[in-house]
């Protein structure tokens, strides 16, 4: 979508989930819990230019978009390359279910691309693991939002399911007209 419309479900970042950064080096004001914050005024930073950032859900999920929104200031230390990411418990590793590389820069200050892709599996772990930004040494990020999938809606007619449907006065004895 790179800037489009989010992909339609519901941010799970604004549950009760915990956030984790790989670098614990943000200045005062700048730590990774301003990721998911709501507030676009606010912001991550490392200065690492290469980092992952991991949020751990209460349920795993199926996602099949986020938005990254950029910081308030310099567009050099947008991500350019990364992974999104989902933790397989069963076979204990990172799972890749969107790359980006050579991303430029985000258009604007505070501006939120999102990024859709198709995914059936349920995850409670996600991360981003940027590889690079637009030519800085730090990175930094104002929002990360993870949208869980929205189910189609069932085009299935319950009531054509063949067989008979059978009341619970049936068996009684009819003495009045024949109704089959």
């Amino acid at each position: 979508n790179n800037g489009g419309d989010p992909p339609s479900g519901d941010d799970i970042t604004d549950g009760n989930g915990t956030v984790l950064a790989e670098y614990d080096d943000s200045p005062g004001g700048e730590e990774i819990d301003k990721l998911i914050d709501n507030d676009e005024n606010t912001k991550y930073l490392t200065f690492h230019s290469n980092a992952w950032i991991e949020y751990q859900h209460t349920e795993a999920v199926i996602v099949d978009g986020y938005g990254i929104t950029s910081a308030n200031d310099s567009p050099q230390r947008d991500p350019s390359s990364w992974e999104f990411q989902g933790w397989d418990v069963s076979a204990s590793n990172w799972v890749t279910l969107h790359s980006i590389a050579d991303e430029p820069e985000w258009p604007s200050r505070f501006h939120q691309k999102t990024f859709s892709f198709s995914n059936s599996a349920a995850y409670s772990r996600y991360r981003v693991a940027v590889s690079a930004v637009n030519g800085a040494d730090i990175m930094q990020m104002a929002e990360l939002e993870i949208y869980r999938k929205v189910a189609p809606p069932s085009t299935n007619d319950i009531t054509d399911l063949g067989g008979s449907i059978r009341g619970s006065n049936d068996f009684l004895p009819w003495t009045g007209v024949e109704s089959d």
